[in-house]
C-alpha cells in the first residue's frame, strides 16, 4: 500500500465480547461471499466487501485495516469509506453490468409489471451511482512513478 495512503481509523467504543464476535462473523461472511463472487460472478463483489469493512469496523478494527490495505480491493474500498466516491471506470462498469443484466432479464421474462418496476429501481440505482463523486485522491489510478495530485 502507498505510504501516503493510510486506512481511515474508526472511533472505537467498548462493545461486549459477544457483540464483537457477531460483528466479526458478519464481516467474515460478507468478505467470504465477496471473494467467492470475485471468482464466480453470481452476486456483486463490492457491496459485500463494503459490508465487511463496516462490520469489521465495529467488531475488529485490525481486520478492517487489513481489508482496506488489500492490494486489489483496498483502494476502491478506501475511496468509498473516506469519500463515498467511485472512479469513473468503476461507475461505467457497474452501470454497464446492471444494464446488461436487465436486458438479459427482459429477454427471458419480457415486459411485465414486475420487470418494469425492477427497471425503475435499477434506473434509480444507476442514477445514484452516476452521481457519486470521483475520488479527490485516487489510489487506484495513481502509479508509483507519478507525482501526487
Amino acid at each position: 500500500m502507498d505510504p501516503e495512503i493510510t486506512p481511515p481509523t474508526v472511533p472505537t467504543r467498548a462493545i461486549s465480547a459477544r457483540a464483537a464476535r457477531i460483528w466479526r462473523a458478519l464481516g467474515t461472511a460478507s468478505v467470504a461471499i465477496g471473494l467467492f463472487n470475485a471468482v464466480v460472478p453470481l452476486l456483486p463483489t463490492t457491496i459485500f466487501l463494503i459490508i465487511g469493512v463496516w462490520a469489521y469496523g465495529k467488531g475488529s478494527p485490525e481486520l478492517r485495516a487489513k481489508l482496506l490495505a488489500h492490494p486489489t480491493f483496498g483502494p476502491a474500498l478506501t475511496n468509498w469509506v473516506e469519500q463515498r466516491a467511485m472512479t469513473r471506470l468503476a461507475k461505467w462498469q457497474c452501470i454497464g453490468t446492471i444494464v446488461t443484466g436487465y436486458v438479459i432479464t427482459l429477454g427471458f421474462v419480457g415486459f411485465t409489471t414486475m420487470s418494469v418496476l425492477v427497471g425503475v429501481g435499477l434506473g434509480g440505482l444507476c442514477l445514484f451511482l452516476s452521481l457519486r463523486p470521483e475520488p479527490s485522491r485516487c489510489p487506484i489510478s495513481r502509479s508509483a512513478a507519478s507525482p501526487p495530485r
